[in-house]
C-alpha cells in the first residue's frame, strides 16, 4: 500500500474533473478504511473459527507464555493451532488476490474494447 497509494491518488486526481477531485479522493479514502475494517473482521473471524475448529483451547491461547506457566507440549499444541489459523488466513487472501487479478484483467479488456468501438 505504501508504494501504490501515492500513484493511485495521482491516477484518481487525473481521471476526474478538478471540481470533483475532493469527492473522488474522499471516496477512495472511505473505501480503503471500510475495506480494512471489514477485512480485519472477516479474517479475524476466519482465524478464530479455524483455531477453535482444530481443538484449540482459547483459554490457553490467552495464557501468559513469558512466565513459563504452560508446559512445552501444550505450548507446541497451541503453536500448531495458531499456525493453522494463520495459514488459513493467508491462503484465503491469496485466493481473493487471484480473483482480483482475474477481475482486473476482465475489466481492462472491456474498457479497451469500449475505447476501440468509440474510435
Amino acid at each position: 500500500m505504501g508504494i501504490i497509494t501515492p500513484v493511485l491518488m495521482l491516477i484518481i486526481q487525473g481521471s476526474v474533473p478538478q471540481q470533483k477531485r475532493g469527492t473522488a479522493i474522499s471516496l477512495n479514502t472511505f473505501t480503503n478504511t471500510f475495506s480494512q475494517t471489514l477485512g480485519a473482521a472477516v479474517f479475524g473471524t476466519l482465524f478464530n473459527l479455524q483455531v477453535n475448529a482444530n481443538g484449540g483451547d482459547s483459554s490457553m491461547i490467552n495464557s501468559s507464555f513469558e512466565h513459563q506457566k504452560v508446559d512445552p507440549d501444550t505450548l507446541a499444541s497451541v503453536q500448531g493451532h495458531l499456525f493453522v489459523g494463520i495459514h488459513t488466513v493467508f491462503a484465503s487472501i491469496m485466493i481473493l488476490a487471484f480473483f482480483a487479478v482475474i477481475i482486473g484483467f476482465v475489466l481492462i479488456k472491456k474498457v479497451g474494447q469500449k475505447e476501440l468501438s468509440q474510435s
